[in-house]
């Protein structure tokens, strides 16, 4: 009788260890499954934040592009100004190359400057084209003239302007 009765108790042990397998195995499976979505969720706060950041960048480059572009074009047509302006030493005539200079570099700049700054580097380019077709003291008094006021407003215009890429690079910062 001791045999019948060993039986069963070996069958109880087979089926709590079955049992206690089961169990760790389907904790494991919980576990692995947990670990796997928390991983998965910081790869995607990775992938979201990296994004932000690129847009970020992305951005602020582009406005400095912009500004370095224009601080160039701004640097030519000073730069021609001045230029032309010496060229005139000992001279009775409007130097005619660095006058056409000044108006291409004038013209250049419209194509990166807002309209307030254009304006003015367009009297510039507009007077100069008046000295070049003066040809009467009339006319040259009155390209003079001109020349006296084409150059109001530049420095204010152009610090404003300045000013306007550092607003736009902290909206690059914003969501």
């Amino acid at each position: 009788m001791r045999l019948p009765i060993r039986t069963k108790r070996n069958a109880t042990t087979d089926e709590s260890r079955n049992s206690a397998t089961t169990s760790n195995g389907l904790l494991v499976a919980a576990i692995t499954a947990f670990a796997t979505l928390v991983a998965a969720g910081f790869g995607a706060y990775a992938l979201v934040s990296s994004a932000k950041l690129n847009r970020i960048e992305s951005c602020i480059k582009r406005v400095d592009e912009r500004e370095m572009i224009t601080r160039k074009k701004a640097e030519d047509l000073l730069g021609d100004m001045g230029n032309f302006l010496g060229s005139f030493a000992g001279s009775n005539e409007i130097p005619r190359e660095p006058g056409k200079q000044v108006m291409k570099s004038a013209f250049a700049l419209t194509a990166y400057a807002p309209v307030e700054l254009n304006l003015v580097a367009l009297k510039i380019a507009m007077t100069v084209q008046l000295g070049l077709a003066a040809h009467t003291d009339e006319a040259m008094e009155k390209a003079i003239g001109a020349a006296q006021v084409s150059f109001s407003g530049w420095s204010d215009n152009y610090i404003k302007y300045m000013r306007s890429f550092e607003v736009e690079r902290s909206k690059c910062l914003k969501p």
